[in-house]
């Protein structure tokens, strides 16, 4: 038996040396291979940041204005990019050929010196006619600034100009974080090898400095070499960001790298030769002992597999509420938990995102100070254990849980390079959880840092995509004085980070003519953004100069030449004569508009032609007249919102054909949420404009009104007139129940409030049915502040464009 004990024993550390040395290889080269990853994820991340900072700018200068460099035309343009949310706090400017600054919106004295040989950014600019991003250099206010220069054409193609901005480092942080763990020493050096983000804060690159690291044009990874700072005997990864022209530098000490791999190698050695000992003694417990590590094996495997689940299932989600629920469902079904808590700190907004599982996830929001288990697990760097006992005692307001045995809640946080954040789970039966499940708990946390921060960084983005799309899109200009009511809609796509190139457009062609206009730009991106934005003015121009809009597509077409992106655009263009309601229409390839009246609803099925850029024959666009009687709607719409991927066209059209046929004595805004609501699809890929305009008797059936905040004072005239005419005995106690709506949004918002104020009354038999809406600025995101607006109010709801509230007098 000692014999065999002994052979068994000698034979299983020849085994376990041979899987140890193994490992401890696989560790070392996943180590260099981590490192090159970590210096190209900040590589591809700065190039992306800056395309897009240049993609902005390159839209801005396609802008017929740029052509004409008219410095009285380009102050406004540039002064709306340089408070926009587009990135540019360091303002923006146009510079002649000549590089003498002309026209300046808030642009940092930094980025064009007094100096002529030091304005190297636009100097290069106008010699090679391509983008460029400079050195950084500090700022008036003490800041990091970062110059991003396109150059600016006339109209005979030959530069006349640049066009630079100035990017705080400080922003270009918060789009790219910090990648690579703490040990892991993470450097983004500019052109000039002076400014450098270290572990993503700003700073300068004092000597000594490697210079050599810098030069190397190709990603690699240098073992046991000399650091960027001319440290010896580091582990180096570079690469290259070739926008910008800046080099990324990941660097840690080959000695700390190395340490966890060999601190292991020495545990894993010592458990062998204690094994070994212990089975020289007996057979019988060197069986024992095998039996022990397949227990742990399978329990490995099972970690392991948890691992990878969640892995997988973050891998794959888009934004924050995506990850919360993976992360729940994962946890919950590995642990058993009876409930699965997740918060998200929000230090700007002293806020903490709460995502619950109920009947689906629950979001809600806690001070960040407030007493709770998530908050207290947020500051801890240990796993908090805690039975059910104590964590009502602690924590009173928490929500009891019945249970028959023993209860409680295990939480921990978790730290990213941008998000941090904690996780709780309740235990019933496995509580007080075993130490193989505190570890497993322990490893996953932390991994949904990094989800989180990227899900965080995409709703930024979009946001910001959002905001510029929302710019081009016109506020109501008609007022409340004319005899149409209308309401308009834009629903992006859901999910799409990129601007979508759907639009719409009303003005007063003089005063007793409407334009109306619904587009559709071929693609997406900054470029078809500044292609809808170039066409509406365009049309609106047309429409001045035609006698009809069949001829105003026709002066349209013969500009799509000079429009980038334009060709295969569609659009339907009307003109309303208040007078008498007839509306003259025309289309270039959109899809037919609808009529909805007493007798039901007509589909234009006769509107046609071909879209723009192709040149029309003078036949193949025919102008359509209808005639709007008083109450009748006349709609138009993009393809998002019939288009289905399982039926034809047609058959969309007929389905929106129905739904206005079954709403069409709804009030106009209500109606166009109802299009919308009853035609919606999950995650439409596509986004939808809708116009819906009414022509009204004197007095309306309906009351329909949107202002300014600030201009609530001559709706709320518009509106005790109307009641005045319609409302009969209920009409003071309508008009004072809106005004304690609007008093209640007003007190929210302070005397400089922006957004828009909608009020929509419908009789409802006896009753009046009420609508007040807060309309919040375009691009601005859901916040505190609407919650806020709606305990002012004592109830009512988040509407697709804000707060609002419903009642019935």
């Amino acid at each position: 038996m000692i014999l065999l004990a002994v052979l068994f024993a000698v034979i299983l550390c020849a085994i376990g040396g041979t899987l140890a040395w193994r490992s401890y290889g696989n560790r070392v080269e996943q180590v260099e291979a981590r490192m090159l990853s970590n210096a190209s994820e900040a590589a591809r991340l700065v190039d992306q940041y800056f395309d897009d900072r240049i993609a902005i700018l390159e839209a801005l200068r396609e802008m017929p204005s740029f052509r004409e460099a008219d410095p009285e035309v380009l102050e406004p343009l540039l002064s709306v990019l340089a408070a926009g949310d587009l990135g540019f706090e360091g303002g923006v400017g146009w510079a002649n050929a000549e590089g003498d600054l002309v026209v300046s919106a808030t642009l940092d004295d930094a980025l064009i010196p007094d100096d002529l040989e030091e304005r190297e950014d636009t100097a290069a600019v106008l010699q090679t006619r391509l983008p460029h991003v400079g050195a950084a250099r500090q700022g008036a206010d003490g800041s990091m600034l970062i110059p991003v220069a396109v150059p600016a054409y006339g109209r005979d193609g030959t530069v006349n100009g640049v066009i630079i901005g100035g990017v705080r480092a400080e922003t270009m942080v918060a789009g790219i974080p910090a990648l690579a763990p703490p040990s892991v020493d993470l450097r983004v050096v500019d052109r000039s090898g002076e400014m450098i983000l270290h572990n993503g804060a700003p700073t300068v690159l004092e000597p000594p400095v490697n210079h050599s690291l810098l030069e190397l044009e190709t990603p690699v990874v240098v073992v046991a070499g000399d650091g960027l700072r001319g440290d010896r005997d580091r582990i180096t990864a570079i690469d290259r960001a070739e926008t910008a022209g800046w080099v990324v530098v990941a660097e840690q000490s080959r000695a700390s790298a190395l340490e966890t791999a060999r601190s292991q190698l020495v545990g894993e050695a010592a458990v062998l030769a204690a094994f070994t000992l212990v089975t020289l003694g007996a057979a019988l417990y060197a069986a024992q002992r095998l039996d022990h590590s397949h227990r742990e094996m399978i329990r490995g495997a099972r970690d392991l597999g948890a691992m990878e689940v969640l892995s997988e299932r973050l891998s794959t989600a888009t934004d924050t509420p995506g990850v919360a629920r993976s992360a729940i469902d994962v946890l919950k079904e590995v642990f058993g938990a009876r409930a699965v808590v997740v918060g998200l700190a929000q230090p700007d907004r002293g806020e903490m995102r709460v995502f619950i599982d109920g009947n689906g996830i629950t979001e809600y929001t806690v001070p960040l100070d407030s007493p709770s288990m998530l908050n207290e697990a947020l500051e801890s760097e240990n796993l908090l254990v805690v039975d059910q006992a104590t964590l009502l005692e602690t924590y009173p307001e928490t929500d009891p849980v019945e249970s028959e045995g023993p209860s409680g809640v295990l939480a921990g946080r978790f730290v990213g390079a941008v998000a941090r954040g904690a996780v709780g789970i309740f235990l019933e039966e496995g509580f007080p959880p075993a130490a193989a499940d505190i570890e497993l708990f322990e490893s996953m946390v932390p991994m949904l840092g990094d989800p989180f921060g990227r899900a965080m960084a995409a709703e930024r983005e979009r946001h910001l995509s959002r905001t510029f799309q929302e710019a081009l899109l016109p506020q109501d200009s008609l007022g409340i004085d004319i005899p149409l009511q209308r309401a308009v809609r834009y629903q992006p796509a859901v999910g799409d980070v990129e601007i979508g190139g759907d639009w719409y457009d009303l003005w007063m062609i003089d005063e007793h003519r409407v334009g109306i206009v619904v587009g559709d730009v071929v693609g997406k991106g900054v470029a078809a953004a500044a292609a809808m934005g170039q066409l509406r003015s365009a049309v609106r121009a047309a429409v001045g100069a035609a006698t009809n809009p069949t001829d105003a597509l026709g002066y349209v077409d013969a500009l799509t030449q000079q429009i980038t992106g334009s060709a295969g655009a569609t659009v339907l263009l009307g003109v309303l004569d208040l007078r008498n309601g007839s509306v003259r229409l025309a289309s270039a390839g959109h899809l037919p508009p609808m009529v909805a009246g007493s007798g039901g609803v007509r589909v234009l099925w006769e509107m046609g032609g071909t879209p723009l850029g192709y040149f029309a024959s003078s036949g193949s666009r025919k102008g359509v007249t209808v005639k709007l009687d008083p109450e009748d709607t006349l709609v138009l719409y993009s393809d998002g919102l019939i288009e289905r991927r399982d039926e034809i066209i047609d058959e969309g059209i007929d389905r929106a054909a129905k739904v206005l046929a079954e709403h069409r004595d709804l009030p106009v805004e209500a109606l166009a949420d109802t299009l919308l609501d009853h035609m919606a699809i999950p995650d439409n890929p596509d986004d939808v404009a809708l116009v819906c305009v009414r022509l009204v008797n004197d007095p309306s059936r309906h009351f329909t009104g949107v202002v300014p905040v600030s201009d609530y004072g001559l709706l709320h005239g518009r509106l005790a007139e109307w009641l005045g005419r319609t409302g009969g005995l209920r009409a003071e106690e309508t008009a004072s129940r809106v005004e304690e709506a609007v008093v209640a949004v007003s007190g929210v918002l302070g005397p400089k409030a922006k957004g828009e104020l909608m009020v929509e009354v419908a009789p409802q038999g006896e009753r009046l049915a009420v609508l007040v809406e807060y309309r919040k600025r375009p691009g601005e995101m859901a916040s505190g502040r609407d919650r806020r607006i709606l305990r002012a109010w004592g109830g009512g709801e988040m509407g697709p464009r804000g707060p609002r509230l419903s009642f019935v007098v």
